[in-house]
């Protein structure tokens, strides 16, 4: 048989739905603050290129065999790009960005083929130059666990992504993290209205700079290590029975 509702009924289950809804964008867009909000203390949007940045850059492309590859700070409109390579470009509208998407998930974001995908077939970074096919980005977590951009890399053709691979992207955004927090904690002091300066000896920043590198490239190598022997001989020395990895120049 048939169910009727009364119009008063409807009327109430209509605003139910509607306060729901209003409720669910006000938390979003309280989230959004705070993850913005996080991002800013790190006052890394428009600051230019770091060696550190690009060293991880060019581990992840090469460890993924992709011809670009990027680390990207997700601001309130646009995408800001730190460090990348097989691309000339600094920023993209975050409307368009696939790095606004992976920010939005806790694991690494796999795209096959763009040109597939419902979220991303009408995208003119697909259709236009680079021509995006393949895309994986991991989410960069800060210690308050909020998402403030991505370590990606992309292709021009649809390919997959190996376990192992995820795994590795994972290790080296939490590397990008390491660099970030490094960056906020001892190289540099709050001051004013999110205004930076520099606190610590450069010497000290640096060596401490390159131990977190290190450390991503070969566990358990030290800093005297990297000063007798460049990464990629490290790599075939076979020290401890570790297998190593060759960072790319």
């Amino acid at each position: 048989g048939y169910s009727f509702i009364s119009i008063s009924r409807l009327c109430e289950l209509l605003q139910f739905e509607m306060k729901s809804t209003s409720m669910r964008m006000s938390s979003a867009s309280f989230l959004e603050k705070l993850r913005l909000q996080d991002l800013y203390t790190y006052n890394i949007l428009d600051s230019g290129t770091d060696k550190e940045f690009e060293s991880l850059v060019d581990l992840t492309k090469s460890l993924l065999h992709c011809p670009i590859a990027a680390i990207s700070f997700v601001d309130k409109h646009r995408q800001y790009f730190k460090a990348i390579r097989g691309v000339e470009i600094s920023e993209t509208p975050r409307e368009i960005s696939f790095c606004n998407h992976t920010i939005k998930h806790d694991k690494v974001l796999v795209i096959e083929d763009a040109t597939k995908d419902h979220r991303f077939n009408n995208n003119p970074l697909v259709y236009d130059p680079p021509g995006i096919r393949f895309y994986a980005g991991a989410p960069l977590v800060t210690p308050e666990n909020h998402v403030v951009g991505t370590l990606c890399v992309i292709d021009q053709v649809p390919r997959g992504l190996s376990q192992v691979q995820r795994e590795a992207m994972t290790a080296l955004s939490r590397q990008v993290v390491a660099q970030l927090e490094l960056r906020r904690q001892l190289g540099f002091e709050l001051v004013g209205d999110a205004v930076m300066r520099p606190t610590f000896a450069s010497k000290e920043v640096e060596l401490a700079r390159t131990q977190i590198t290190v450390n991503a490239v070969c566990p358990g190598y030290t800093d005297t290590d990297i000063v007798a022997h460049a990464i990629d001989t490290i790599a075939s020395s076979g020290r401890s029975g570790r297998r190593g990895l060759v960072m790319a120049t």
